[in-house]
This record gives structure tokens, C-alpha cells and sequence, in this order.
């Protein structure tokens, strides 16, 4: 996952994450990765900066850029988009009522992932809680679709949604259409 702690609007660091953590063979792999190929310009160099589990190097997102951790690993009971949800599926009239909307599949995924019941409300980019860019890039201006390959996508819309947990949970949460690209991130906010 792409992650810009200290909110200048650019990508510090990419947060790689296992939920049964890695093997012997991945860590050397990790260990042993030094650039990437970067999109329209020269490689990127990469140093491993740490290797742990949440409860190592998760924080709140105010606590990101002084303590040089994760705030998509923290543990927190309100939680923040910090890139855009892209559904995955169609909106749907039934029976005069709307089916899968954005939020409803926000909590349909995170009942699948095994997180429990939450309250999901919309969220526009400005109004993330800080740290956040001098100008927080708006939902829509995020790329949301692939030039080539498969996905299934539905509407192509970006929201941004605020999660509330009756009871802190741990990160990393990642939902939606290429949440395994970036998309659909939440940040630990309180």
C-alpha cells in the first residue's frame, strides 16, 4: 500500500502487508528489493525500513510523522479513507428501494474481511483529519480504472467514507475495486 505520511502529497513509502506474515523466502525477497520500475520515469530505489507487526509499527495518523510509523497498521476505532473507494459492483433499484449503494458495500466488505458491524458515513477529501496535503487532491482526481488486464469495477465513482467501530480494530484496511493497487486505503484516526 502507498503511503504519504507526512502529508506533502507525495509517496514516502509503500507499506507491504501479510495477515499470516511472510516466510522465508518472501522476507529474502523483501530484504533483497532495491528498485522498481517507476511509471514515466527512472526506477525507484527502495531501502527496507522495518519489518514488524501492527501492533510494532501501526499509529494514529496524527502520530504518523513524528514516530515514522504506519497508520494504515494502527489500531483505532475511527478510521479515515485516505485514497479513494471505488465500488465494486452496481447500485441497484428493488422494489423501489436502492440496493448495494457505496456505503453498503463498504460494510458488506468489511464483514467479509471479518471486521465487526460499523457506522459508515461519506467523507469528502478536505475534510480528512489532519495531517493531510496544504491542497487534499480531490476523490475523483485519483486514477480508478486500468488501461489494460481484467477487474470487475461498477459505478466509476471515488468516495471517501469515515468508519466508525464501537471497538478499536487493527489495520490495514483496504476495500473495493484495486484496494491490492492502493485504492480504497483507510487510515487509523482515533
Amino acid at each position: 500500500m502507498p503511503a504519504d505520511d507526512d502529508a506533502d502529497g507525495a509517496i514516502d513509502h509503500v507499506v507491504v502487508h501479510a495477515r499470516t506474515g511472510f516466510d522465508r523466502a518472501a522476507l529474502r525477497a523483501l530484504v533483497q528489493l532495491r528498485q522498481v520500475w517507476g511509471h514515466g520515469s527512472a526506477n525507484l530505489a527502495l531501502a527496507l525500513m522495518d519489518l514488524g507487526s501492527p501492533d510494532e509499527l501501526g499509529c494514529l495518523r496524527r502520530d504518523a510523522p513524528r514516530l515514522g510509523l504506519a497508520p494504515q497498521l494502527g489500531t483505532a476505532r475511527l478510521w479515515e479513507s485516505l485514497t479513494p473507494f471505488v465500488p465494486p459492483r452496481h447500485a441497484k433499484v428493488r422494489g423501489g428501494r436502492v440496493c448495494d449503494a457505496p456505503d453498503e458495500q463498504v460494510a458488506r466488505l468489511l464483514a467479509l474481511h471479518g471486521l465487526p458491524p460499523v457506522h459508515v458515513e461519506a467523507l469528502a477529501a478536505n475534510e480528512v483529519t489532519p495531517p493531510r496535503p496544504p491542497a487534499p487532491i480531490g476523490w475523483h482526481r485519483f486514477r480508478r480504472f486500468r488501461e489494460s488486464g481484467g477487474g470487475s469495477r461498477g459505478m466509476n465513482v471515488a468516495l471517501g467514507f469515515r468508519l466508525c467501530f464501537e471497538h478499536p480494530v487493527t489495520g490495514p484496511i483496504a476495500l473495493g475495486y484495486a484496494a491490492h493497487q492502493g485504492l480504497g486505503q483507510f487510515v487509523a484516526v482515533e
